[in-house]
């Protein structure tokens, strides 16, 4: 669910409540708009009520979308719209399935131009790579040799002028990407920046 408060409402105290009164379901907050999240139809039902409650006692007004995440898709959709099938080849990889503590090395594919659809999901059948906007790619390796061997394989699908990078995967970029990717996913699109 994406609560949108008025400019006028406390967003940081109604986080607050809701963390200390859901059973179940997460809250996250941005500024003035609020995300809740459960895991079946029964969880939205509940979170309804208790959210209905606060509004009431707080006597504030607020916009409420209820939405679900539509892995074939990857995108969040009305409850009433069919979930497209999952097994779709087409689609990225899931970033869930990334070793992080385990990767070393990056490989980082940077475009002078917007990379089309059709080349990323043609690199994603064959190569574990991520994207990071609408002219970045971007994918993890467990050692220098497996870098190089993906930067190679990656070279001849890109575009003239691309520049790929390959180096160690410290620490702190390793937490960003992390965060990049993971946080991306859950929201259902591609990555901006880094």
């Amino acid at each position: 669910m994406t609560v949108t408060l008025p400019e006028h409402a406390d967003a940081k105290g109604f986080e607050l409540w809701l963390e200390a009164n859901l059973r179940e379901g997460d809250v996250t907050r941005e500024h003035s708009t609020l995300h809740l999240y459960a895991d079946d139809p029964r969880g939205v039902r509940y979170v309804e009520g208790v959210l209905a409650m606060l509004c009431d006692e707080l006597e504030t007004p607020v916009e409420v979308v209820v939405e679900r995440w539509n892995p074939g898709r990857r995108e969040w959709q009305s409850p009433g719209v069919p979930i497209a099938d999952t097994t779709d080849p087409e689609g990225p990889p899931d970033p869930y399935t990334i070793d992080f503590d385990g990767s070393h090395y990056e490989v980082v594919l940077s475009s002078p131009t917007r990379l089309s659809g059709d080349l990323v999901q043609r690199l994603q059948r064959e190569l574990p790579v991520f994207r990071l906007g609408e002219s970045r790619l971007w994918a993890a390796a467990v050692n220098i040799e497996e870098a190089q061997e993906l930067a190679d394989r990656a070279r001849g699908e890109l575009p003239t002028g691309t520049q790929l990078r390959v180096r160690p995967l410290t620490r702190r970029l390793r937490w960003w990407r992390k965060q990049q990717l993971l946080g991306s996913y859950a929201a259902g699109g591609d990555v901006g920046g880094g």
